[in-house]
């Protein structure tokens, strides 16, 4: 209806109506993979009629006198958006459900890689990697490596066939490029002009030997929220370019849903979105905070040095901190 709407807007003729209704019917016999972002925008719009309604009922019980503290209470209750689900939220009988888990399971262990490597051999003996729809968490004093351990996972992501969508929020998209180039082709980031021979033989060896991509998102002139990064990687769904993973570099440079009167609040508002994304659409989502002050002489970085909002390290599947190596001023452990 939409669609047809916009043709009587540009007064196109009845030839142009005909064609388009027939590729209609065609795009209706196409078979829906997933309908999630058509259930939302129906939600979206069943929330705005309820609440047109409320507000205008409130206004007829105002005029006549008769608002008191019950109507106003059922009203505003019947404008909020909880009050309409769309049917994600269901009971599951743990013991009818078996053969359902079995199957999940031999799905994930036929998967290249249900738990990605970091690709740094000690790392990796030790700790087992991020699993799908869990957030991960990479803890770090001020100029310690965040966004280049956050570089590192993106490089080592599509290496093991993982589609890869890098959101800056501080450092310019050049720079991401030449840290990124640096990193595929082993040239310095000073001598990627002089060495572009070197450089260019090595990154055409690089392309072949990764199947995925990774798209870079700026968002250093705006100002994202989680919905908007979520919506954003949506959108290059919808295009026919899904994302496995998700890195947001990083926390403190996101805007919250909402303004609180407090920065830990908002905190929390910002992590509990960004684990709501990662389950919800099944991805790897990583991001990195920084660590209070007087913590940059710290080996093994604990929960009681992050900054703002401890609340961080709980609602992460996976915490990593970068503490000082015993290795020199360098060094990082």
């Amino acid at each position: 209806s939409s669609l047809l709407a916009h043709i009587a807007e540009l007064h196109l003729g009845d030839r142009t109506r005909d064609e388009v209704d027939s590729y209609l019917k065609r795009l209706k016999r196409i078979k829906l993979t997933s309908v999630k972002t058509t259930v939302k925008r129906v939600l979206t719009f069943k929330m705005q009629r309820r609440r047109a309604e409320a507000l205008h009922e409130m206004l007829e019980l105002q005029a006549a006198g008769e608002l008191n503290d019950e109507e106003w209470q059922r009203l505003s209750t019947a404008g909020f958006t909880s009050s309409i689900t769309d049917g994600s939220s269901r009971l599951v009988d743990y013991f009818q459900s078996v053969d359902d888990r079995m199957s999940k399971r031999e799905f994930s262990a036929q998967k290249f890689n249900h738990y990605p490597l970091f690709l740094i051999e000690p790392l990796d003996s030790l700790v087992r990697g991020l699993g799908r729809g869990q957030l991960g968490l990479l803890l770090a004093p001020p100029k310690r490596g965040k966004s280049t351990f956050l570089i590192w996972l993106a490089i080592a992501y599509v290496l093991q066939r993982q589609s890869v969508a890098y959101v800056t929020l501080e450092d310019p998209v050049t720079e991401i490029e030449d840290r990124l180039d640096s990193l595929v082709s082993g040239v310095k980031k000073h001598e990627l002009f002089s060495r572009s021979t070197l450089f260019r033989k090595r990154f055409r060896k690089f392309m072949r030997l990764i199947r995925h991509n990774l798209t870079i998102i700026d968002g250093t002139s705006d100002r994202m929220t989680p919905g908007d990064i979520e919506q954003l990687c949506l959108a290059q769904r919808d295009k026919g370019k899904p994302f496995s993973t998700v890195i947001v570099d990083y926390d403190d440079e996101v805007a919250p849903p909402q303004k609180r009167n407090e920065r830990r609040f908002e905190f929390a508002d910002i992590y509990r979105d960004f684990r709501r994304c990662a389950a919800e659409h099944n991805w790897f989502f990583w991001t990195a905070a920084q660590t209070q002050r007087g913590s940059e002489t710290v080996k093994i970085l604990g929960g009681e040095r992050v900054a703002e909002d401890i609340s961080k390290i709980r609602k992460a599947s996976l915490v990593l901190g970068i503490g000082q190596g015993d290795w020199g001023s360098d060094s990082l452990y």
